[in-house]
C-alpha cells in the first residue's frame, strides 16, 4: 500500500498537469498563444489559477478515495490518465494527416469554391460543383505533417501558390496551399507537404478553366 503523502503528491502532480494541459488546448483552439495581451493573460492564470485549484481537487478526490476506501492501485491508474491523453493528443497532432483531413469540411456542405492563383489579377469562383470536385480528388493524393511557427518562412514571394476557400452555409474553411507547405485559416495552423511538391502545372491548367 503507497503511503498517503506519495498518493498526495502523485495525485497534485497529476491534477495540475490535467489542468495545464485543458488550458493549453483551449488557447490552442482559440489561437490565443500568438497574440502578446493574451499570452501574458493566460500566464498571468497559469500562474494564480491551477495550484490552489489543484490543492483543492486533490484534496477532495483523496477524501472520496478514503470515504470508499479505493484501492491504491485505482488511485495511481487515475494518476496515469492525464499523461496517456497528452501522449495521444500530441501524436494525433503531429502526425501525419491527408491534406484533407486537415481541412476538415464535409464536401457534401459545400455551396460553392473561391480560387485566387497567387500572382493572377483576380481569382474566381464556382457554384457548380465541379470545381469543388476537381480539387478534392486532386488533393487527396497529398500528405501533410504539422509544422511549428518558428520553422514557417513568412517569405513566400518566390513560390508558386493558391488561396482556396470552401463555402459551406454556415461557415467558411480556407488554406493556402505552396510547392512544398501550406498554411490553415482555422487556427493559423502550418504544415509541411511530406510528398510534395504540389503539381502546380496540374493547378494552373485547373484555374484556367474556370477564370
Amino acid at each position: 500500500m503507497l503511503k498517503r503523502k506519495s498518493l498526495d503528491t502523485g495525485l497534485f502532480i497529476s491534477v495540475l498537469f490535467l489542468i495545464l494541459f485543458v488550458t493549453y488546448i483551449i488557447g490552442e483552439k482559440l489561437n490565443i498563444w500568438g497574440f502578446n495581451l493574451f499570452a501574458v493573460v493566460a500566464v498571468m492564470f497559469l500562474i494564480l489559477v491551477p495550484i490552489p485549484l489543484t490543492i483543492r481537487v486533490t484534496k477532495s478526490i483523496m477524501g472520496w478515495v478514503e470515504d470508499k476506501k479505493i484501492p491504491s492501485v485505482f488511485v495511481v491508474g487515475f494518476m496515469l490518465v492525464p499523461f496517456v491523453i497528452a501522449s495521444l493528443t500530441f501524436y494525433n497532432h503531429y502526425r501525419e494527416k491527408d491534406l484533407l483531413e486537415v481541412m476538415r469540411y464535409n464536401p457534401d456542405q459545400v455551396v460553392g469554391v473561391e480560387f485566387d492563383m497567387y500572382g493572377k489579377p483576380e481569382g474566381w469562383r464556382d457554384e457548380s460543383g465541379e470545381a469543388e470536385r476537381e480539387l478534392n480528388q486532386f488533393l487527396s493524393q497529398y500528405k501533410v505533417k504539422r509544422m511549428s511557427e518558428s520553422d514557417w518562412d513568412s517569405d513566400v514571394s518566390k513560390e508558386k501558390g493558391f488561396e482556396l476557400i470552401m463555402m459551406m452555409e454556415k461557415k467558411l474553411v480556407g488554406v493556402s496551399i505552396y510547392e512544398d507547405r501550406m498554411i490553415s485559416y482555422r487556427g493559423g495552423s502550418y504544415y509541411s507537404i511530406e510528398n510534395g511538391p504540389v503539381d502546380m502545372e496540374w493547378v494552373e491548367e485547373f484555374s484556367k478553366r474556370y477564370e
